[in-house]
């Protein structure tokens, strides 16, 4: 079930409501852009990215963090 969920997420015709219900651009290259999306929201030249293994060192601490944010 957990597979059927992740590719009915990753679909083409899921993805192409993704931009215009989650301000995201779609996942899957196939996916369809709305206009408005790609006049209003253009791909940056030079996006912010992590390092997995930094991701991987603090996840716990980022979690608990939020957890403590979102609960309080």
């Amino acid at each position: 079930m957990a597979r059927k969920f992740v590719d009915l997420m990753l679909g083409k015709e899921f993805q192409e409501d993704v931009p215009l219900q989650m301000f995201v651009y779609p996942a899957n290259s196939r996916a369809a852009i709305p206009d408005v999306f790609v006049k209003f929201a253009p791909v940056p030249a030079d996006p912010a990215r992590l390092d997995p293994k930094a991701i991987e060192a603090k996840r716990d601490t980022w979690i608990q963090r939020w957890t403590q944010i979102v609960l309080k």
